[in-house]
Formats: C-alpha cells, structure tokens, sequence
C-alpha cells in the first residue's frame, strides 16, 4: 500500500501508530511518526499522569494535558498529521473529545466500545473520526447510525482482528472459532459494507488493519472476493429491477388492450340496443297511428 489520503492531507508513509495508554504514545512518539509521515495518535488514558495536580484532580489535570502533548507533537510535526486514541468506555468520553477537537487534533480513533455520538461532539471542526471495528456487524451498525442520525460517514476505518494488540471485543469462543482465513473473510465483508457508504456519500474510505500482517495475499483475496460478490448482487438487482419493469409494461399492455376491447364491446351491445330500441320504437309509431 503507498500513500493515501485523509480529507486533504496525504498520508505518505502507510503507518499508524498504535495509541497506548498511560504514558507510551505522547507528543514526542506521535510527533515523530507524524514528522517522518505517518499517522502519530496521543492516548487520552490518563494522559495527565504527569501533571502535578494529577491525584487531586486527575480529570482536569487530563483535559490540560490533551493540549499540552498535542502542542508539543506539533512542535516536532508542523504539517504532519496528529490525533487522539480516545476509547468509548472512558468515563467523561464526551469531554475528552471535545478538548482533543478544541485543541485542534487532526483525526479522532475511538474503539473500546461503540463510538455511536462521535460525529455530535466533533461536529463543526476540521477533525477526522476512525471508529475500530472488529466484525462487519460492528462496522454495519455504527456506519448505519451515523448515516441515519448524523447524515456522514466513517474518515477511516480501523480493523482490528483477533491476533492485534489493545482492547479487543471477542470472546474466547470467537478466538478459537477465527482462523487467518476465517478472520481474512471477515475483512472482506468489513470491506463491502465500508464500500457501500463510501459509495453513497461519494467519498473514499481508507481501511487500516492492526492485524496479522503475514496473511496479508489472504487478506487481499477475501476483499477482491467480497467485492466480487457486491458486483454481483448488483447485477442480480438490476436484472431484477429489468424484468420488474418489463413485467410492468407487459401488464400496462395487457390492460389497455382489455379496456379497447372492453370499450368495442360496449359500443356493440349500444349499437345493438338502438337497432332493436329502434326498430321497436318505429313499431309503436306505426301502431299510434293506425
């Protein structure tokens, strides 16, 4: 994969960087990786651990420090792109958004959850959001409801699979039931749904997957397969939308001819009926004046 585009900035390097919590990914890694033309995240988890207000007030010292780290990645980075790994089940999620928006943050990732509202608290600003999906019903039911509620749609999307690091939403059944294969095909049908709205909202959407990257011929197949599959099923619909139409037409047909002939048949029986009323009537003219 070479480079790709978020909105109008260009992503040179095809990397981003993992957002890991407390303390890992700050300003200076995330600036680096921005600088050298990547995506640099900073984690809001317990980013102001360093603050020295932290134990007192450990969200205020937080939502300073969001700020603080932001400012010094874009010492190291000017025109790289930096953002904020910001997980759903973070308690004062809202707020955590809002201040990375507030301080100018250039893309929002958020899993850990269902990012559902995102869109509501970056709304106005230039700040991208990613929402991290592990299965193509996650993925389907959040694109959904932003399309539905907020009437957008995903910047990026990031896949994260079984085998990749942070806060993962599978069971331990789901771990054994996905094989690289398996799990290979799961991304193709991420893949589709994210085309669809992609497709809708006429935009591209970039896919990240923080997975296995050995795999990675497995996963190109399952995504040609699966939008394969897509080209299809449109196919299908259009030739079933074809016949629809031609069924329609042939039925209008048949209904017109059957109101001529039932037009035809009318006039007969009215002709018939003023032949005979008229013959009848000219008998009891005949027989008035005899």
């Amino acid at each position: 994969m070479g480079s790709f585009k978020l909105g109008e900035k260009e992503i040179k390097v095809p990397v981003i960087q993992g957002g890991m919590g407390i303390g890992i990914s700050l300003g200076n890694l995330a600036g680096t990786v921005a600088r050298e033309g990547g995506i640099g995240l900073i984690s809001a988890a317990q980013i102001g651990f360093l603050e020295p207000d932290f134990e007192e007030n450990p969200l205020e010292a937080n939502l300073r420090a969001i700020e603080n780290q932001l400012r010094k990645a874009r010492s190291i980075a000017q025109d790289g792109i930096v953002g904020f790994n910001i997980m759903t089940a973070m308690r004062d999620y809202e707020k955590y958004v809002r201040a990375a928006v507030e301080a100018g943050a250039d893309l929002i990732v958020s899993g850990a959850g269902l990012p559902v509202d995102l869109p509501a608290y970056v709304k106005g600003s230039n700040t991208k959001v990613a929402p991290i999906v592990s299965t193509c019903k996650s993925a389907n039911v959040i694109l959904k409801y932003w399309d539905r509620k907020y009437g957008r749609t995903a910047d990026m999307v990031i896949i994260e699979g079984p085998k990749a690091g942070g806060h993962l939403g599978f069971s331990e059944e789901e771990l054994s039931y996905y094989t690289d294969e398996k799990y290979a095909h799961e991304i193709g049908n991420i893949q589709k749904t994210v085309d669809s709205y992609a497709k809708k909202y006429d935009t591209k959407i970039p896919i990240a997957v923080a997975e296995n990257m050995s795999k990675e011929e497995m996963v190109k197949e399952a995504v040609e397969e699966a939008k394969a599959k897509a080209a299809k099923e449109t196919g299908e619909q259009e030739e079933q939308a074809e016949e629809t139409v031609e069924e329609t037409a042939e039925q209008e047909e048949v209904s017109e001819e059957a109101e001529e002939a039932s037009e035809e048949e009318e006039t007969e029986e009215g002709s018939g009926f003023m032949k005979k009323f008229g013959r009848k009537n000219k008998k009891d003219k005949k027989d008035e004046k005899i």
